[in-house]
């Protein structure tokens, strides 16, 4: 990374960036200087690299979500659901190049890791039925389709053995979702509110990284006072899962 940084900059200030914010998390008297750096470097990297490559990609993604490990975000579910269209971006920077890559990774829908058989999880399809009595059409038919990604993902994630297979498994969910649906999440549609809720919950199920640390507690808490009472009951399946997470700063590998 650091010989790649000699031609790129960008790569050394977004590498500067997110070791600040990592220090920032475990040395609380300096957090808010370390603070500073990160945005500073992530900043000036920001401006180089959108030349290059005319985008951002899932660094960014990890700098937001490593901000929240020391500045509880106001609005969890929105700060995650722009993270999440980052990612989403990385797909179409990748497209061109998909052939050349051998389609071989968990983003092509064709690949072997995404295409296994898998068990039902009853609570997830209980969600799926929840989204097509949405009486609109369009909004219930996006929300299926979100639900079957993640259905898929979340199985095969918590199935996995290895850590990194886990987080490829559901990072790909953003990547597979329609963009409608972003746009009903923004609305703070129920359902969509729920369904991000599973992914959240899931994300942390190994959460052992550091910039993944609280974010499942964040997006629950957000979701309580999102739903009304009989939408909650549906957070139980969450509520688990998060229950038997790490989530706590304090206790992932650095």
């Amino acid at each position: 990374m650091i010989k790649v940084g000699f031609d790129y900059p960008f790569v050394i200030r977004g590498i500067l960036s997110i070791s600040a914010l990592h220090i920032a998390t475990k040395e609380p008297d300096t957090a808010a200087e370390n603070l500073v750096v990160a945005s500073t470097q992530y900043n000036a990297a920001l401006i180089d690299f959108r030349e290059a490559l005319r985008d951002v990609n899932d660094d960014s993604s990890v700098h937001a979500l490593g901000v929240a490990q020391v500045q509880k975000p106001d609005d969890p579910i929105g700060d995650l659901q722009n993270c999440l269209n980052l990612v989403k971006g990385v797909l179409l920077i990748l497209e061109p190049h998909l052939e050349q890559l051998g389609r071989s990774g968990v983003l092509d829908p064709g690949s072997n890791a995404v295409s296994l058989h898998y068990s039902n999880i009853p609570e997830i399809l209980e969600l799926r039925s929840l989204a097509e009595s949405i009486p609109d059409d369009d909004t219930s038919k996006t929300c299926v389709q979100a639900i079957d990604q993640l259905h898929r993902g979340v199985y095969l994630a918590i199935s996995s053995s290895e850590e990194d297979s886990h987080f490829h498994f559901l990072l790909a969910w953003p990547t597979l979702v329609p963009s409608q649906f972003f746009e009903i999440l923004s609305s703070r549609e129920p359902v969509a509110v729920l369904i991000i809720t599973y992914f959240a919950a899931a994300l942390g199920f190994k959460g052992n990284v550091w910039w993944l640390a609280n974010w499942n507690r964040y997006i629950m808490e957000a979701a309580e006072a999102e739903l009304t009472p009989e939408m909650q009951v549906y957070l139980e399946w969450p509520r688990r899962i998060i229950a038997s997470s790490i989530v706590s700063s304090d206790t992932v590998d650095e």
